[in-house]
């Protein structure tokens, strides 16, 4: 009958140390892996918006550059441009502002915005433009930035909704992006 032997001491103690070195190095990168998820979700987010806004602007420049529709004096004349059967409202300069029905304006609304959002993205995120509303993926809301009225699209889990309501919002507030319908920018914030 042999003998059965255990681990010394030195190889557990070996063991141990290994151990410890593959923690102290492994845990770090797995803590930021949640910021650096939601950080790489709202930049491929903004950056489906831009390619929808240059696949927007060169349908409007291969229909001709057609501006069609008048709404209120003829700084306020915008085209309409079809995607994937979808009436898309462009600017003077071709870039979206409005989706859906004639819009009454030229300048974005929240409204706009979300439809803007949600049909120039195939499969969009949810978003909504109600601040009780704090289900969905996205809050959208308006806010004027540099001069421009611009769409700003927050990300909810960055937003502080401890009392159910996200309230209202700046560019300083968590993360997200906005987009300007007057030059086409889309800008992230917050990562």
């Amino acid at each position: 009958m042999k003998k059965q032997q255990g681990f010394t001491l030195i190889e557990l103690i070996a063991v141990v140390v290994i151990l410890g070195f593959l923690a102290a190095t492994a845990i770090p990168k797995f803590m930021n892996a949640t910021d650096d998820a939601k950080n790489a979700s709202i930049e491929g987010v903004a950056g489906g918006i831009s390619s929808a806004v240059g696949l927007v602007r060169s349908q409007w420049e291969l229909t001709g550059r057609a501006l069609t529709v008048n709404l209120g004096g003829s700084a306020n004349n915008a085209a309409a441009v079809v995607m994937d059967q979808t009436t898309i409202w462009v600017n003077a300069f071709g870039y979206p502002f409005s989706a859906g029905g004639t819009p009454s304006t030229i300048s974005p609304t929240v409204a706009s915005c979300e439809l803007t959002f949600d049909n120039i993205l195939q499969n969009s995120p949810t978003s909504t433009a109600i601040n009780t509303e704090i289900s969905s993926r996205y809050f959208v809301s308006l806010a004027n930035i540099g001069g421009q009225s611009s769409c700003i699209y927050h990300l909810m889990d960055s937003l502080n909704k401890t009392t159910g309501n996200v309230g209202a919002p700046t560019v300083a507030t968590g993360q997200g992006f906005y987009y300007a319908p007057s030059n086409g920018k889309v800008i992230v914030f917050g990562v």
